[in-house]
């Protein structure tokens, strides 16, 4: 599945999770940037994430994700 694809499907997911209709979900977005970003919510984000893509991560997997770019590499990694 392309990038922009991935984007389009997470964005609203982003948006949920954090609450806020007009987040810009790019590549460039990082925890770092986002101030409701904890270990619950990347909790729920990933989830719903798993959930929109019917895959699932590993813990390993999870320490890394604080970035959009993480998240879409995976995502693309487990749909092959």
């Amino acid at each position: 599945m392309d990038t922009d694809k991935i984007i389009e499907t997470i964005t609203p997911i982003f948006r949920q999770v954090f609450n806020d209709d007009e987040m810009d979900v790019n590549m460039d977005l990082t925890s770092e940037q986002i101030d409701e970003w904890s270990s619950l919510s990347q909790t729920i984000l990933l989830t719903e994430i798993e959930s929109a893509f019917g895959i699932k991560f590993k813990l390993r997997e999870v320490a890394t994700m604080n970035s959009v770019k993480t998240i879409v590499a995976l995502i693309q990694s487990k749909l092959g």
